[in-house]
């Protein structure tokens, strides 16, 4: 039997992940390496590290996302402790 944590977590492929937010990561990276700037991708958090090849868009029956967009409360809890590193740090 598997866990059934897996039964539970939706994902989308990390291909069409990238594909779809080419754009914005172009737009985002075209503003250059301001010194105070912190870079925090959600897919360094949401893809490869819970589903190989994957990016998870509900984790243990939690939407992680509240549209096609935007991040639900859920996903936004695995960004912010990202944030809160880097803002401790500095």
């Amino acid at each position: 039997m598997g866990n059934p944590k897996n039964t539970e977590d939706l994902t989308t492929r990390h291909r069409a992940f990238i594909e779809r937010n080419k754009a914005a990561y172009g737009a985002l990276d075209s503003i250059g390496e301001p010194p105070n700037l912190v870079r925090i991708k959600p897919e360094s958090l949401l893809c490869d590290t819970y589903v190989k090849g994957s990016c998870v868009v509900q984790l243990n029956g939690a939407p992680l996302y509240s549209d096609d967009n935007h991040l639900s409360r859920a996903g936004a809890r695995l960004i912010v402790g990202e944030i809160a590193k880097h803002i401790a740090n500095n």
